[in-house]
Parts: C-alpha cells; sequence; structure tokens
C-alpha cells in the first residue's frame, strides 16, 4: 500500500507503520489515492475543456459548468476530503477557486448585457 488510509502520507513498500503512527501492514486494502488523484485531475481537465468550448450567448451552459466546478471545489475542500493531500490538491483549489470567478463574472456580464 503506498498512502496511508489515515493522513494520506506515502508509505514505503515492507513498512507497517505511517509516521502518523497508523498501522498500514497486513492484509487490510486502503484507499488507492494515487487513483483518486488522476479522478480529480482527471475531472478538472474536462471542465476546463468544457470552459474553453463554451459559447458565450449559452448561459445556461456556463451556470452548469459553474455548479460543477464548485462540486469538484467541495469534493476536495480539506473538510470533505477524507485523507490528508495537501499538495497538489492546494494548487488544484486556488485553480477551483480562479476558474469560479471567472465563470461568476461571465454570468454577471452575460446578464448585464441582457
Amino acid at each position: 500500500m503506498p498512502f496511508c488510509p489515515n493522513c494520506g502520507s506515502y508509505v514505503s513498500p515492507g513498512d507497517n507503520t505511517c509516521i502518523c503512527g497508523t498501522y498500514v501492514g497486513g492484509d487490510e486494502e486502503g484507499p488507492d489515492l494515487e487513483n483518486m488523484t488522476m479522478e480529480i485531475f482527471s475531472k478538472y481537465d474536462t471542465l476546463k475543456r468544457r470552459y474553453y468550448n463554451l459559447n458565450n450567448q449559452d448561459s445556461d451552459g456556463y451556470s452548469e459548468l459553474l455548479d460543477d466546478f464548485k462540486a469538484l471545489k467541495d469534493e476536495i475542500e480539506p473538510n470533505n476530503f477524507p485523507y490528508d493531500f495537501e499538495y497538489p490538491f492546494s494548487t488544484l483549489l486556488m485553480d477551483l477557486n480562479r476558474d469560479i470567478s471567472n465563470l461568476e463574472y461571465d454570468i454577471n456580464k452575460m446578464n448585464d448585457e441582457y
């Protein structure tokens, strides 16, 4: 198991205990944090592609995408994500906050123009 199920820290092969003190040896299989991380970044890439391909007049599309960005942000917020994975999620959270702000600005701008 490469990562601790309690704190998310890397655990070297053959180690039975994480630096946080959690026993990680034995038959119990922990979460696959590498795949979880890849899945989250894949979701983010998909959202970014949708953002770049939006039609400037599609306010429903912008609102829908905004909801999807917020849902991904909620998924990895430190109080919602069950593992302590500071990096790379801290950078992703900054990017998500920026994208959410940009979408909110775009939506407000569209609403002002109508």
